[in-house]
């Protein structure tokens, strides 16, 4: 999965000066609610250098994934979608699914017969 943001300006929470260093806690909401985040950000007083660590970042999504029948190479597909528009799906190979424990799936599958005695 692979996220894109554009620049963003952020609110300073806290400023915090420690001799030519000041430090800047900051929050930020994007205003759909897609996504938050807060962090630091180390300035020097002349802005020739800064230093910014995210501490959260947290994205709201819904995700929906669909499984398709696909009769012509005989196997199943896994489809994604989001509705987060920063949010891109590109790449699902770790996507596992038990066919057994699932009611819909179970009937593409012949079940094991058993019995006990002769």
């Amino acid at each position: 999965m692979k996220v894109y943001v554009d620049t963003i300006y952020a609110e300073s929470d806290t400023i915090i000066q420690q001799d030519t260093i000041y430090d800047l806690h900051w929050h930020y909401l994007e205003p759909n609610n897609y996504f938050s985040m807060n962090g630091l950000t180390k300035v020097r007083n002349d802005f020739s250098s800064f230093n910014t660590n995210i501490y959260n970042l947290q994205l709201d999504t819904e995700i929906t994934m669909d499984i398709i029948d696909d009769k012509k190479n005989n196997r199943f597909k896994l489809i994604a979608r989001t509705d987060n528009p920063y949010i891109n799906i590109t790449n699902m190979d770790g996507v596992v699914f038990d066919p057994t424990k699932s009611s819909v799936l179970k009937k593409f599958y012949k079940q094991k017969r058993w019995h006990i005695g002769p």
